[in-house]
């Protein structure tokens, strides 16, 4: 089942490709369509998932790092697009979860928390840069501050978190575990 299952997934990656959209959703459609089976669902994450985080995965990140063109970026003006990018992206992110939670009746350093939780987009960001890029929407020097700017967001969660979690008063190697 799983081989027939494979073959479907790549070929409706080939008839979207085919139709003049990007390969990965023919993939992405096909695999909604099982999630009504949940011992398929958890038979596919144990035989085909692990295999994917650890081979595909990287492949996929070697690929965007190889789009990716950090001399590109020449000028002062590309570099201050970049933090201009970097900034809205992180306010876009922190600031409408942090009041959202406030609203809600977390505390300050709770709805910290989760602004900076919200502010981890790498895979994800990366996935649809890579399809802009690709279709054409996006010129390089974008892609490449946007790639910037989700990996950097990505990277900062962690040492920001642990900042907001010392300062709330908990311990954070308990946090440490995964």
């Amino acid at each position: 089942m799983m081989v027939i299952v494979l073959v479907a997934i790549f070929a409706s990656g080939i008839v979207t490709e085919k139709l003049g959209i990007f390969t990965i959703f023919g993939g992405f459609v096909f695999g909604l369509l099982f999630h009504r089976y949940p011992r398929f669902v958890a038979a596919w994450q144990s035989q085909v998932g692990r295999f994917v985080l650890v081979f595909f995965l990287p492949i996929f990140f070697t690929y965007t790092g190889l789009r990716t063109n950090i001399l590109g970026l020449s000028t002062p003006t590309d570099w201050i697009w970049g933090v201009v990018i970097f900034a809205g992206a992180t306010m876009a992110k922190v600031v409408p979860v942090y009041f959202s939670a406030k609203m809600t009746g977390f505390s300050n350093s709770q709805s910290g928390m989760l602004g900076i939780l919200m502010n981890t987009r790498a895979l994800m960001e990366l996935i649809v840069l890579n399809v802009g890029y690709s279709l054409g929407f996006i010129p390089q020097n974008v892609f490449t501050m946007l790639v910037l700017m989700a990996i950097g967001t990505t990277i900062l969660t962690g040492p920001v978190l642990r900042v907001l979690l010392k300062a709330a008063g908990l311990r954070v190697d308990r946090f440490r575990e995964a």
